[in-house]
Order: structure tokens, then sequence, then C-alpha cells
């Protein structure tokens, strides 16, 4: 049989605390934590089922929740700030903001966060400021974020969100079997050569090519220095045309 605890101690200091300390008189983040030890002592003494050292434990918590109240009147709130101000964000992405609360005093920088303007329910807003756009959140949806100091609920500040069409990873040109007809093979080359003349220095994607670009038997070839010559051939199951070229090499 589990052995029950006294709690006239913990009763005297519920009965004693609960009336002296009022909401209306302390910030709403400090009450709040000495509101949570006081109904946690109370639900105990209620189950009438806890040993004394949870007794015990239960009114140091009270205790310390009376000794954390911080009067109203201790402190103004100035303004409330979010940065980022504005964002645009795309879609199936998400965004941090952060708050700063400014004013003189003992107060809090917890805020509240919200949101409003979205269209779907994915797109959401977390207790710690981070929104997430839902993938199929419209495209230009403006969002609302908001962040309201808990110790003074008039003070508040909101950021401007643009909803942005999701953005698509860029092809990896190392893998030519990945690479479709609108990617440029050719990113960031330098032409040294064309058509087995040497360019002296001159360079441009159109010295690529020959020209012939739907004629099979012509080749693309550039030198590259080192006894290969690299050049462009037809994707695998395509008809030639402009686009569907992918990268070779071959000894010359």
């Amino acid at each position: 049989m589990r052995y029950r605890g006294n709690s006239q101690r913990l009763a005297e200091l519920c009965a004693t605390f609960e009336p002296m300390y009022q909401e209306a008189d302390y910030t709403k983040a400090s009450f709040a934590a000495y509101k949570s030890a006081l109904d946690a002592a109370k639900a105990a003494m209620e189950a009438d089922d806890s040993s004394n050292y949870e007794y015990e434990q239960l009114r140091i918590a009270l205790e310390a929740g009376v000794r954390g109240l911080v009067l109203s009147s201790a402190f103004v709130i100035n303004e409330v700030t979010v940065s980022p101000a504005t964002a645009q964000v795309a879609q199936g992405k998400t965004q941090q903001f952060t708050a700063q609360v400014t004013g003189t005093g003992s107060f809090s920088q917890n805020v509240t966060w919200e949101l409003s303007g979205n269209n779907q329910e994915g797109t959401s807003l977390s207790e710690s400021g981070l929104l997430t756009v839902a993938a199929d959140e419209p495209v230009g949806t403006t969002l609302t974020v908001l962040a309201r100091s808990l110790d003074d609920e008039t003070k508040t500040a909101s950021a401007t969100v643009t909803v942005t069409e999701e953005s698509v990873e860029p092809t990896d040109p190392t893998e030519p079997d990945d690479l479709d007809t609108e990617t440029n093979v050719a990113l960031n080359a330098q032409v040294i050569a064309y058509n087995g003349n040497n360019l002296g220095g001159a360079s441009g994607p159109e010295k690529l090519f020959d020209g012939a670009m739907t004629d099979l038997n012509t080749d693309k070839w550039c030198v590259d220095g080192k006894r290969h010559v690299g050049g462009f051939r037809h994707r695998h199951g395509e008809e030639p045309g402009e686009g569907n070229f992918v990268p070779r090499r071959r000894k010359r």
C-alpha cells in the first residue's frame, strides 16, 4: 500500500497565496508560472495520494512561483519588432522569424505568434516563429506574420510575406543522363578552338556549335589542351535538334 503524506502545510500555503496574488497585478509570464505551480499543488491535495516528499517538492515549486512574480507596474513595453520585416518564401519552403521586445524595467522577451492571410491549412506558423508555406499555397498570396508581447498584448509588430513559385533545383551537368532538353551543358566553359581553328582567346557560347544543329554527320568539337577533344552527341532516343546535345570526350 502506498504511504500517503501530510498535505497540511501545502494546503495552508495555497489558502494564503491564492487570494493574495491576482493576475491583474503581475506580468502575464510570471503569473502563468506561479499559477501552474498553484494548480499542481491543488490537484495533488485533491487526489490525496502523494508522499511527504512529493508534497514538499510541490511546496518548493509554489514558493518559487511566488518569488518569481513580477508586478506589471514594474515595466513599460515600448515596442516589438519582427525580423525580417518582409520576405519572399517559395511554395513548400520555410522562413524563420524573430521578435525583439524593448522597454524599461523587468519585462519578458516572450511573444506569441499569429498568422493570417493563408489559404491552405498546411501553411502554418510555429510557437517559435517558424513559417511553413504549403506546397499548394497559391503564388502571390500575401501572408501576415504577427508577434504580440506576452507582457503587454497591446504591443505588436508584423512582417509581410509574399508566396513565390516553388524553385526548381538546377540540373547537375556532370550527370548527362539527368539533363533535360533545356539544360545548357556548356555552363562556365571556355572555348579555345572551333572546328580545328584556335580562337586566339575569343570565346562564346555560339562557338560551341558549327551551326549544323540538325546534321548528324557533323561534330561539334573543341580542343581541351590535353590531346583530347571535347564534343557533343545526341541523347539516346532523341531526334537531333537544338538543345539536346550532351558532352562527350575522346582521344584525338
